[in-house]
């Protein structure tokens, strides 16, 4: 029988979220947690990362008030219906259920701050749903490349305001609906980062990659009895630690070079290799795809990596659900169809 260590989790499961439109004058249900690019009652909107609700600055009714996160109190300020925008193509309006006005973003001294206005059909006021697995971002329907509403600073502050921000899986970006009630949803746990031993300087020693939660991944070279300070090799990778609706990084040699390799996996199931270029990682070339569903998260099979022939070069090791392990080989720019190696490692998995 398989016997199983602790598996390693990064952060916290932030439930169901968004994205599928409902016609104009349709019925549907909500179900708690996901939201609806369209929905015909009223929902709370949760920001993952405080647990806290978006609302109208003391439920004002007037033009021009400030949205920001705050505890969710039962207050009608809370309150939103989601309907489908004049400007067509999936886009909704945010309507304040009390004073019937739309969440819009505008310029207040110089900043993008998010406030509620009339419904005029402005484009400000226009915002699609970008579903994320286990969460959503709230982009404005216009701009290249889309832009995400964010609690800035991913504060947990009452009071915080809502802006606009790039997209890359930043802690304030993420949001989620639910039914309305009073109480805050949990607190999102305060991201780790995500720490690996790989010989990334051919030198036979593993060294320390750090990936941040800022997204930047850093090298700490092996000096024997310690690990230098670290050199940033690669950026842009926050949505990439490994909690549930990110991606995954893996590091393993995968050309042969003796020098590990960034291999990327990402939520749309591709996994690509960015070459080791001795102070950096290159652009990246896809390998293989289909793998969404084996990212470790509860429910997921898992994917590794590491040399199983003798050849040098890390091979692809499959760990489905059904207990199966599976070793799919290095054929130079892609993985085999594979072979099973062993089973009866079902509870294992993700």
């Amino acid at each position: 029988m398989a016997v199983c260590g602790p598996l390693r989790r990064y952060g916290r499961g932030l439930g169901l979220l968004a994205a599928s439109a409902v016609a104009v004058g349709a019925t549907a249900a909500v179900p708690t947690g996901r939201a609806v690019a369209a929905a015909p009652s009223s929902i709370n909107i949760i920001a993952v990362h405080s647990g806290k609700c978006v609302a109208v600055d003391g439920s004002s009714q007037l033009p021009g008030a400030p949205v920001v996160q705050a505890e969710c109190a039962g207050q009608a300020g809370a309150l939103w219906t989601l309907r489908p925008a004049a400007s067509g193509g999936g886009a909704v309006n945010m309507v304040n259920a009390l004073s019937g006005l739309c969440l819009e973003l505008g310029h207040v001294s110089g900043v993008v701050r998010a406030r509620q206005a009339e419904c005029g059909g402005q484009e400000g006021a226009d915002f699609r749903f970008e579903d994320r697995g286990t969460y959503a971002w709230i982009q404005p329907s216009v701009g290249t490349p889309a832009k995400c509403l964010e609690v800035t600073g991913a504060s947990h502050a009452h009071g915080a305001p809502l802006g606009l921000t790039d997209c890359h899986g930043q802690t304030g970006t993420a949001f989620r609906q639910r039914q309305p009630r009073t109480g805050n949803d949990p607190a999102e746990g305060p991201r780790a980062p995500v720490v690996t031993a790989a010989d990334v300087d051919g030198d036979a020693k593993a060294d320390l990659v750090v990936l941040g939660t800022e997204g930047v991944v850093s090298v700490q070279r092996n000096l024997g009895s310690r690990f230098d300070s670290g050199t940033p090799w690669s950026r842009s990778w926050s949505n990439y630690l490994g909690m549930p609706g990110q991606g995954r990084l893996y590091f393993a040699d995968v050309t042969g070079d003796g020098k590990a390799d960034l291999i990327v996996h990402g939520t749309d199931g591709e996994i690509s290799v960015r070459t080791n270029k001795g102070n950096h990682f290159d652009g990246g070339t896809p390998w293989s795809n289909n793998w969404s569903n084996y990212l470790g998260h509860p429910g997921q099979g898992r994917l590794y990596f590491a040399d199983m022939n003798g050849d040098a070069k890390a091979d692809l090791i499959v760990h489905g659900t059904d207990g199966e392990i599976s070793v799919r080989t290095n054929k130079g720019n892609h993985f085999d169809g594979g072979t099973p190696w062993s089973n009866n490692f079902r509870r294992c998995a993700g």
